[in-house]
């Protein structure tokens, strides 16, 4: 049993989880700040479809749902339902979330009189939507 609950543990380092650095690594060190900016949010374009498409499988998955028929009172459409409405919540309010933390990160750089803000913005995203994807996948 423990094992299993570990596998519903996006923190821990499962040999199936993505990481930030495959992601970040992907951009050179010596770009530019303007390439690198860039590279990073390919990267992020790259990780939203790969959410995306993880959270459509976790949709998909709610309808087999069904097939088990009622399950202590509720019948399978209705736990179906109740599924998707919970994982439309949560992908909501991860999306809020993200988009207020990075949204900050950006601030606090330019408040500060730095530059780089926008790679803090893309870094904290990349970071968000790997964690996200790992969520999903369990």
């Amino acid at each position: 049993m423990a094992s299993q609950r570990n596998a519903y543990r996006p923190t821990l380092r499962l040999p199936y989880q993505e990481r930030t650095s495959n992601y970040t690594g992907r951009c050179r060190d010596d770009l530019s700040h303007v390439e690198k900016g860039g590279c990073y949010a390919d990267q992020v374009a790259a990780l939203r479809i790969r959410v995306n498409a993880e959270f459509k499988k976790r949709m998909a998955e709610a309808e087999t749902e069904a097939a088990d028929g009622d399950r202590y009172g509720v019948s399978g459409a209705d736990r179906v339902k109740q599924l998707k409405a919970g994982l439309r919540r949560s992908q909501a309010a991860w999306d809020s979330y993200v988009k207020a933390e990075c949204g900050f990160a950006l601030e606090e750089v330019t408040i500060g009189g730095g530059n780089g803000g926008d790679l803090e913005l893309v870094t904290c995203q990349i970071r968000h939507f790997v964690a996200r994807y790992n969520e999903l996948r369990r």
